[in-house]
């Protein structure tokens, strides 16, 4: 490649600002794919760092148009877009994950029986979340019916909410994993809601599945959440954009030039 272009709405993350300290010889540019409609040369390649929480799939459409290596690739990007195209996923190819049902379409039959086979409190999650945002538990049925009642935006999923348990990041690089377990803050133990994080060895179990999901999309960057109970392990997330911010600071290892060689041998 003779340029690596960054595909953002916010040019002012960790992550960019790191990338472009590391760059070295590499030339960076950034575009904002809701600003820009312009076609990028085709000697470049772009890494994508928008995600759905913009509310849009401007991004997606703007790719559509180029004719580049795409980091990660518009397959992974599509599959792993929202929370419910994530757990169809995982449901489809038999992986372990926490029951779930959307609030944006539902018959009240549905959520009933939902509620009847998970009696305890009930967590729910935006379709399009990031960083822990809108993550809620309600100890029962009707403190989430209230909150239904009181609200429009029902683009949320709906979760059993498994209690005690452990959360664990993986990260890959290519084929190297970098496991956290992620220490909570209230509900959410997301690094952007002050949650902290330790090394943990990475479960040879855990790096399997991720392994399986890798290797599908050919994927050289990314990290997946797991929650770890007595019951067993269950995805939460896959995660194409991650942050390094937190995992440079635990590792101290120099992410950022890292993934920079890693961007450049894709």
């Amino acid at each position: 490649m003779n340029k690596l272009v960054i595909l953002a709405k916010n040019p002012n993350t960790y992550f960019i600002r790191r990338l472009i300290e590391e760059a070295g010889p590499l030339p960076i540019e950034l575009v904002n794919p809701w600003e820009s409609s312009s076609q990028i040369s085709s000697a470049s390649s772009i890494l994508v760092r928008t995600t759905a929480i913009h509310g849009s799939d401007k991004d997606l459409r703007f790719l559509e148009q180029q004719r580049n290596l795409i980091i990660p690739s518009l397959t992974a990007l599509r599959t792993f877009r929202t929370k419910p195209s994530q757990f169809q996923y995982f449901a489809n190819t038999g992986l372990p994950f926490v029951p779930w049902m959307s609030l944006e379409t539902f018959e009240q039959e549905e959520l009933e029986t939902f509620c009847k086979t998970y009696p305890g409190p009930l967590l729910i999650k935006p379709h399009r979340g990031q960083g822990g945002w809108g993550v809620q538990v309600f100890e029962n049925k009707i403190k989430l019916s209230e909150w239904m009642n009181s609200t429009t935006d029902h683009e949320y999923l709906l979760q059993p909410y498994l209690g005690e348990h452990q959360e664990l990041r993986l990260f890959f690089k290519q084929d190297d994993f970098i496991c956290l377990e992620r220490l909570k803050n209230g509900v959410t133990a997301n690094f952007k809601q002050d949650g902290e994080a330790r090394l943990s060895p990475v479960p040879q179990e855990l790096r399997s599945i991720v392994d399986k999901m890798r290797k599908e999309f050919g994927l050289v960057y990314g990290a997946c959440d797991f929650l770890i109970n007595a019951q067993g392990a269950y995805l939460l997330e896959m995660n194409l954009v991650p942050g390094i911010e937190q995992l440079e600071a635990v590792t101290g290892r120099n992410m950022a030039r890292e993934l920079r060689e890693v961007f450049i041998q894709s």
